[in-house]
């Protein structure tokens, strides 16, 4: 019997020691695994922070198309006008002169340079930059077989726009009263402050001996009206936007905003007013 017991006591002892010997190797390897995981996280980490994490492969044909590049051909050479028609400064020309943004009495641009201008008017202006492109635009129009359209009209300071608005008034007095004259010379003659000519970013062209509707039926017209963004130009004054611009039809005025924002307008089919407000 006691032989017996002494057995099952180192039995017992021996299983004791072995369960204790399993329990310390299964701790020791659970401990070994959680600091490789956490050095391993911080080795992640400290990639993360440094960069040295291998890039990600993009592809660039799922990036979304932020901007469009215009690029046109020509038939003449008008390569030496391309810095002006697409200017560096894409938005510097963007300003909106209406009724409800009107230029000061005193605003005059400092960059004012003569265009070639009608024989029988006082030679016209226009800021640098659109006068250039606007010598562009004639070379072209003139290799296109347009050779009939002269400029009658460029900058103007506030002043003349006040004798030009007056002559108008005065001229349908005669058949209306003044307020009924006033309301309708201001649909045709922009009120003093609100005259893109002022600016120096527009001008009149045409091949009439004044200004008419009728010039939009010639061919004249037509190539101006279909290819003026091309060099940076708008038609300012479209037939289908008088409710918007508050001023009527206008085929021969034409204003430089630079062909990225031209040819987007072009696309658009909106004018000025339309396309600022599409901007914002």
């Amino acid at each position: 019997m006691k032989v017996y017991l002494a057995r099952m006591t180192v039995l017992t002892v021996m299983v004791v020691f072995l369960f204790g010997i399993i329990i310390t190797t299964f701790y020791i390897s659970l401990n070994i695994k959680t600091y490789a995981g956490k050095d391993s996280e911080g080795v992640l980490l400290s990639a993360v922070a440094t960069g040295d994490l291998p890039l990600l492969s993009i592809d660039e044909s799922e990036a979304p198309v932020t901007e469009k590049e215009y690029v046109y051909t020509f038939v003449s050479d008008i390569s030496e006008y391309e810095e002006y028609m697409n200017p560096a400064g894409r938005d510097d020309f963007l300003l909106l002169v209406n009724y409800e943004n009107l230029l000061i009495e005193s605003y005059m641009p400092t960059d004012l340079t003569e265009i070639p201008t009608r024989s029988d008017r006082e030679v016209q202006k226009m800021r640098n930059t659109a006068a250039m492109a606007f010598k562009a635009m004639l070379t072209e129009a003139e290799e296109n077989g347009i050779t009939d359209i002269t400029v009658t009209s460029g900058w103007r300071s506030y002043n003349t726009q006040v004798w030009l608005l007056s002559n108008q008034v005065n001229k349908y007095m005669k058949t209306m009263s003044e307020e009924e004259a006033y309301n309708l010379a201001i649909t045709e003659v922009a009120v003093p402050g609100t005259s893109e000519h002022q600016s120096g970013l527009a001008v009149d062209i045409h091949n009439l001996p004044y200004a008419d509707i009728s010039f939009a039926e010639t061919e004249s017209a037509k190539w101006l009206d279909s290819n003026c963004y091309k060099f940076g130009f708008i038609l300012r004054y479209p037939e289908n936007k008088t409710e918007i611009t508050r001023i009527s039809f206008e085929p021969w005025h034409f204003r430089f905003v630079g062909r990225y924002h031209a040819s987007r307008m072009y696309e658009l089919g909106f004018c000025l007013e339309e396309y600022l407000e599409y901007m914002s």
